[in-house]
């Protein structure tokens, strides 16, 4: 037994799964961008990527993919936010 892949089925983004373990900073961009570029396509209010800072340093010790994934967020005009401030702006 070793590391196992768990995906909800039938995926709702098939697009989103990749075909093997991500090995890369950019890889794993690579699958923000879907969901950032799907979120702007059907006009979501926010997407929430999901990223837990000891499996982030351990993988990427130098944050390459939060570069680049917040440099996209900005290229698109997207605002950048965490869940009070979504709440602040959606209360009022």
């Amino acid at each position: 037994m070793g590391p196992k892949r768990i995906t909800l089925w039938p995926p709702e983004m098939p697009e989103a799964i990749p075909a093997k373990y991500i090995t890369t900073p950019r890889e794993e961009f690579d699958i923000n961008r879907i969901f950032l570029d799907k979120a702007r396509k059907t006009d979501l209010t926010f997407v929430s990527l999901i990223w837990h800072p000891w499996s982030l340093h351990s993988f990427d010790p130098e944050m390459k993919m939060l570069e680049m994934t917040f440099a996209y967020v900005r290229k698109m005009g997207l605002k950048e936010t965490t869940y009070e401030g979504l709440f602040k702006s959606v209360a009022s």
